[in-house]
Formats: structure tokens, sequence, C-alpha cells
């Protein structure tokens, strides 16, 4: 019973954590772009 269910977890747990980290690099790059915009908006001032 264990085995059939640490199958069936087992996959989604690390696609779960693949997701997850994936959605957190994208975060990471949305903010660094914001981050970049708000320094140009500076320069130009």
């Amino acid at each position: 019973m264990n085995v059939v269910v640490s199958a069936i977890v087992d996959p989604w747990v690390t696609t779960l954590s693949f997701v997850v980290a994936l959605a957190m690099r994208i975060q990471a790059g949305k903010k660094k772009d914001a981050d970049a915009r708000s320094i140009y908006a500076l320069l130009a001032l």
C-alpha cells in the first residue's frame, strides 16, 4: 500500500516543487525588470 501511495505522490511532489520554483523564478525576473525600469526612469530624470 505504501509503495503505491509513494509511487503516486512522488511525481506530484516533484512536479509541484518544479512549478513553484519556476513561478518564483518568473516573479524574481519580473521584479528585476521592474527595478531596472525604475532605475532607467530615475536616470531619464
